[in-house]
């Protein structure tokens, strides 16, 4: 199987472009992120390897270089509770997600995190409280905006109604102050 002759592949790469021998690694991993120029090495890797140049990137960035980071198991509580308490904030969901990804960082500056891991994660919690928030709440990520919009009516004409507003915006005619329209 190639991924157990990937660390080989990387080591001869790396040794061949930089002219250095490396022993460990560590030492590996950080004659890649050295490198200058990084085009091309993948495919370069690839053909060593007999795969696709898409699958050493991923497999490179997904799975091999992570063994260079702490694990954050022990933070995910501390964040998903970030992301609850963040989550209906004024700012886009990027933006909300970049904020907590930072200052948790920023929080831990002698910890060597794997961004990419920590920021996934995130994500996921705030997908997770999104599609937890229930049938009566729906997400509305219009200019990635995270803002949630609440329907307290039963009844199927209200529904459609809100659900028309939410849709098609406030562009009525019969309502130039853009002031949300009566729903009784």
């Amino acid at each position: 199987m190639w991924k157990t002759k990937f660390t080989a592949a990387l080591k001869k790469h790396i040794e061949r472009e930089i002219g250095i021998r490396y022993d460990t690694d560590q030492q590996i991993y950080e004659g890649i992120i050295s490198l200058q120029d990084r085009r091309g090495l993948w495919g370069q890797i690839a053909d060593i390897l007999d795969i696709l140049p898409q699958q050493a990137h991923d497999y490179y960035h997904n799975t091999w270089s992570k063994q260079f980071f702490v694990q954050f198991d022990e933070f995910k509580p501390y964040l998903a509770e970030q992301v609850t308490l963040h989550i209906n904030d004024d700012s886009t969901k990027k933006e909300i997600i970049t904020n907590i990804l930072n200052e948790f960082l920023a929080s831990k500056p002698d910890i060597k995190f794997h961004r990419m891991s920590v920021s996934q994660y995130i994500n996921h919690q705030f997908e997770k409280i999104i599609k937890n928030q229930g049938n009566n709440s729906k997400m509305l990520e219009g200019n990635n905006s995270a803002c949630t919009i609440s329907t307290f009516s039963d009844t199927k004409n209200e529904s459609e109604l809100i659900t028309k507003f939410l849709i098609f915006g406030n562009n009525s005619k019969n309502n130039d102050n853009n002031e949300l329209p009566n729903f009784k």
